[in-house]
């Protein structure tokens, strides 16, 4: 690989260790059913870089599955909050 590879894998590892920090700290900061939403919003971005990135549009089915996805986090995440 090239050296400009090199350096780009090293940032992308240097980020993602970041992420994954941050995000087990906020675990230790906020319960579980208050950081879901984050999760759920993964499916989101995630959705919209493939577009922009790589000009991908989910299918029917596949939008169906995310909307099942993140409904249930909602409603999980309602249920909750509702039940303290």
């Amino acid at each position: 690989l090239p050296v400009f590879d090199w350096g780009l894998l090293l940032v992308l590892g240097v980020v993602t260790i970041l992420g994954h920090y941050l995000f087990t700290a906020a675990f230790r900061e906020a319960p579980a059913s208050v950081l879901a939403p984050v999760n759920y919003a993964h499916v989101l971005w995630a959705s919209l870089l493939a577009w922009a990135v790589f000009g991908h549009i989910p299918d029917p089915v596949t939008l169906a599955g995310m909307a099942a996805i993140v409904g249930s986090g909602v409603g999980v995440t309602v249920f909750a909050r509702l039940s303290r």
